[in-house]
């Protein structure tokens, strides 16, 4: 849609949304004990760091965070496929930990907003699609 600049930007977006949740998410599990703080803090730390990804990339705005959690369904599907099949499914920490994910992804989309924001701000335009006539 808008060249090689956005699809760039997609690709930043998907790596970096997935080390913070492989690397920082365990990291901050291991310094706070409390479930719920620790999704609070998920949603903090992507927010800045989702700012700082569409302030570079404007025209990718709230959508950052979409793309900071697309490796997240197939994760998903993955861990319920190849895991034991005796072994039952804890559905209250499966939904304590997708909660996390789902404030995670509001922290990530109100900060790739609020940093496409200042980019425009800034002096940095979107790129408009050539309309065909």
């Amino acid at each position: 849609m808008y060249g090689r600049n956005a699809i760039e930007a997609r690709i930043i977006a998907v790596g970096v949304g997935g080390g913070v949740a492989f690397i920082v998410g365990p990291l901050l599990s291991i310094a706070v004990r409390s479930e719920w703080l620790l999704n609070c803090s998920l949603a903090l730390v992507y927010a800045p760091i989702a700012a700082v990804v569409a302030f570079r990339w404007p025209q990718l705005s709230w959508r950052t965070g979409l793309w900071f959690f697309v490796f997240l369904p197939p994760t998903i599907l993955v861990s319920f496929f190849f895991t034991g099949a005796e072994v039952p499914i804890n559905w209250r920490a499966e939904l304590t930990s997708l909660s996390g994910y789902a404030l995670g992804l509001v922290g990530a989309c109100f900060g790739g907003w609020v940093g496409a924001a200042i980019g425009m701000r800034r002096g940095k335009q979107v790129p408009r699609v050539k309309e065909h006539s």
